[in-house]
């Protein structure tokens, strides 16, 4: 069998003789837009033939984002396939709080209560241990709120209490005294609560100072009631 002339054949370079019919030659060149459909059929005018347009009735663009969702149905235009990964109807590119439903705000200041640091009225969290610094009794030192002489201060910032007993006491101002004479001291002893005077170091005048505070005299308001850990 022979094949046909070069002025006779309408596809001279395409073996198939345009094998979709649509009038346009198949071959290396890549002429043919849509192989096996007509290139010619594009119902919504993108340029795009009907039977390799991956998103009809969309314009040329078809998946302007790139995320698998064609325009036309993209709820979330301009996000990736995830759109709305809270499902609070909210796009994510616009989510104020992702993770979290953005119409709930019980207290209506504008923050979605998923998002809202419940001591933001409050004072903050400074230590992270979870209760309001307005509310903590040992605001700047993480601690589990035991008050043991229930003066408002927690066992973990009462300066002077060095021994944890909860209250500051002659023993106090002795393993401070012990401290300051190089005396090995039992492992409850809680320096961090040494500088009653907040002069930087923990020394023999702090342990004075413990001991008027026991005997319940008057001290220098710049002995301190409240400690932070020295650094």
């Amino acid at each position: 069998m022979f094949g046909l002339c070069a002025d006779q054949d309408i596809c001279p370079t395409d073996p198939l003789n345009d094998s979709d019919s649509d009038g346009v030659c198949g071959d290396a060149a890549g002429n043919d837009a849509c192989p096996g459909f007509d290139d010619n059929a594009d119902a919504d005018g993108d340029g795009v033939a009907d039977g390799c347009d991956q998103c009809a009735g969309d314009d040329a663009t078809g998946d302007s984002d790139g995320d698998g969702v064609c325009d036309s149905d993209d709820v979330c235009l301009g996000d990736d396939a995830t759109g709305d990964s809270d499902g609070d109807g909210v796009c994510d590119s616009d989510d104020l709080c992702p993770g979290g439903d953005d119409s709930v705000d019980a207290n209506g200041n504008g923050i979605p209560d998923a998002c809202d640091d419940p001591c933001l009225a409050l004072g903050g969290d400074s230590d992270s241990d979870g209760v309001c610094d307005d509310l903590d009794n040992c605001a700047t030192v993480s601690n589990d709120q035991t008050d043991s002489n229930g003066d408002g201060i927690g066992n973990a910032c009462q300066c002077g209490d060095v021994d944890n007993d909860g209250n500051v006491s002659v023993n106090d101002a002795a393993w401070v005294r012990m401290f300051v004479g190089s005396d090995p001291l039992p492992p409850f002893v809680n320096l961090a609560l040494c500088d009653v005077d907040a002069n930087g170091s923990c020394d023999i005048n702090d342990a004075a100072w413990m001991r008027m505070i026991a005997g319940g005299e008057s001290v220098p308001p710049f002995v301190r009631a409240v400690c932070e850990p020295m650094p």
